[in-house]
């Protein structure tokens, strides 16, 4: 089973967001719920060595999530938390890019 939702010592939701296990996870218990979302990495002169991506979300709040992403179904960052996490959809696609990449690698 993996973790779809948290709630702090006073028993009050964190967050609760639905998330398919097929698309990710917040909670790896085990080796193979992390085999389960890896894929190979594909780049030079490393071979069939498995990684796993993951986003942090709401990162300056009092309660950021950390989301392990199916790597393989959903390989690129801003496309797991557009179309998986629900979020920037308020945007058009490169609106939205252009906001997930300045929260999320040119934070000042």
């Amino acid at each position: 089973m993996l973790l779809k939702s948290a709630r702090d010592s006073q028993g009050k939701p964190v967050f609760n967001w639905v998330i398919a296990d097929d698309k990710g996870a917040v909670h790896l218990p085990d080796r193979q719920a992390f085999e389960r979302l890896a894929t190979v990495a594909d780049v030079s002169g490393v071979a069939a060595v498995r990684e796993l991506k993951f986003v942090i979300v709401d990162l300056d709040s009092e309660s950021p999530v950390l989301f392990f992403m199916n790597s393989e179904e959903t390989p690129l960052h801003y496309d797991f938390a557009r179309d998986v996490l629900k979020r920037y959809q308020m945007f058009d696609y490169d609106q939205g890019s252009t906001k997930f990449i300045a929260e999320s690698y040119f934070r000042g």
